[in-house]
């Protein structure tokens, strides 16, 4: 019961829902389009609204994290690491932060790949 009682908290895990937030706010930005000639705003717009993709993705990221490795703590791994000098500690974080970041890494170029349509490009 434990078991299921940690991977429930993870998806209330204030962090992850805060980068929602920012993210959806950023992603419901609106800006009239007649400004200046220097800023092509379309193009301002649609990176502000990625930017906002990429942080709801963030926190839906740590949110999977959490629930599909409730045994792992990162603040204990940090301690570890650091304290301890733990090697498979650091490593462990090192994993967590490429399988997060080559996750957002790959979810940016995709994305990014339809911004030229979106700004009349291609």
């Amino acid at each position: 019961m434990e078991h299921i009682k940690n991977r429930l908290r993870a998806t209330i895990d204030a962090g992850a829902w805060y980068l929602i937030l920012i993210g959806m706010v950023l992603f419901t930005v609106r800006i009239p389009l007649n400004a200046w000639a220097a800023i092509n705003l379309p193009v301002a717009v649609s990176a502000l609204q990625i930017g906002g993709f990429m942080f709801v993705l963030g926190g839906l990221q740590t949110i999977i994290s959490m629930v599909v490795w409730p045994q792992v703590s990162l603040r204990e791994l940090i301690y570890e690491a650091t304290h301890g000098r733990n090697m498979g500690a650091a490593l462990t974080i090192v994993g967590l932060m490429l399988y997060n970041g080559l996750g957002m890494l790959a979810i940016a170029v995709w994305v990014s790949g339809g911004m030229g349509f979106a700004a009349g490009g291609r």
